[in-house]
């Protein structure tokens, strides 16, 4: 389990559709999923698991999407819409936290590809 993420929260979400939060909890080696639907402060929980063997397929992706050098913040002038932020930590690798308002780098669609892949759970 050495390639277990120490820290992998990614969070997506504006005022009018609502936020989701996915996070990895490394104690019950299981994914979270918070909704925080528009207008609402509800939650619901759910677990998956996954081998060692999609991890390393999960961490070879982030590396080919060069994650670990995206910018810190990406941000345009719209003052509504939607915000995201990833936090993520690996052994061995540096501790990156991103933030974005309505701009992205160019693997974030494939980034959030690789994450429901791996957790199971569906971002958008």
């Amino acid at each position: 389990m050495t390639n277990r993420p120490e820290i992998l929260v990614f969070s997506i979400g504006g005022f009018h559709q609502g936020h989701i939060e996915i996070s990895y909890c490394h104690i019950e080696d299981k994914f979270f999923l918070h909704k925080i639907p528009k207008g609402f402060d509800d939650s619901e929980m759910q677990g998956k698991q996954k081998s060692d063997s999609h991890w390393d397929i999960f961490w070879r992706k982030v590396d080919l999407m060069d994650v670990w050098n995206w910018d810190k913040e990406y941000t345009n002038d719209i003052l509504d819409g939607e915000q995201w932020e990833l936090n993520i930590k690996k052994k061995g690798k540096r501790h990156i936290r991103i933030y974005g308002s309505n701009s992205y780098p160019g693997q974030f669609k494939n980034f959030l590809g690789n994450l429901e892949w791996i957790s199971g759970l569906k971002i958008k």
